[in-house]
């Protein structure tokens, strides 16, 4: 394994709760009278890109470009922050040689502010303005940066990103503390970024003949708790 896509709201960030209250906001604001679910039930409702999930909250398809155009330019005032061992995991990762790609239906503007210095970390970012979706932008991964798909792992948490992360021939590990996926045995997962590491650790890092370091992820810890919302 030499390459990691990171798809970002799910996995990287606790990002759930403020799209479902940026959902409220917009229902109040255009007095639509949607039926919502409380913040805390919101992966009823969770789907990507943003414009899905607006249609299955049941915004009006015509309201939906504009709504689009709220959440590019309001979005960013919510709070929305990095799941834990976020920026210990990405920066260990760096460390031992992983190209390291971010694959999100998110703007970059959002996913940099939340992931603060973790963020420059990543070699490249593909959001809505610069591919057409993660098939895309793992196929932009591989061909700028020279990589063989079967040394890359695509870290998601819906069925949407396994089936982009099949299409585009690369392997694929779920996260259940995101907006969708639970256990399964279709494909490996994992409850945490910590339980991921402790994973990776299992084979070799592009930098060691070895295996990872990560004395800080002890196996006593790799069960974390998923965020409540």
């Amino acid at each position: 394994m030499k390459a990691i896509v990171f798809d970002v709201d799910g996995v990287l960030l606790d990002s759930l709760a403020p799209h479902v209250l940026f959902c409220h906001d917009m229902n109040a604001r255009f007095k639509l009278g949607l039926k919502l679910p409380k913040v805390s039930e919101g992966k009823s409702i969770a789907s990507t890109p943003m414009d899905n999930f607006l249609r299955k909250a049941g915004f009006p398809e015509k309201l939906i470009p504009t709504l689009l155009d709220i959440y590019s330019k309001e979005f960013p005032q919510y709070t929305v922050k990095a799941f834990q061992n976020a920026s210990g995991v990405i920066r260990l990762l760096k460390s031992q040689g992983y190209k390291l790609c971010i694959a999100t239906s998110n703007y970059k503007e959002n996913v940099s502010k939340a992931l603060g210095k973790a963020y420059n970390l990543f070699d490249v970012v593909y959001d809505l303005n610069n591919c057409k979706g993660k098939v895309d932008a793992v196929d932009k991964f591989v061909a700028g940066f020279g990589l063989e798909r079967k040394d890359i792992l695509f870290v998601g948490d819906t069925l949407k990103d396994y089936e982009s992360a099949k299409k585009s021939g690369v392997g694929f590990i779920g996260i259940t503390h995101g907006w969708e996926i639970a256990k399964t045995k279709e494909f490996p997962t994992v409850s945490s970024l910590r339980e991921l590491a402790w994973k990776l650790n299992k084979i070799h890092s592009p930098k060691q003949k070895g295996k990872l370091s990560i004395r800080r992820f002890d196996v006593k810890k790799t069960r974390a708790r998923p965020k409540k919302l």
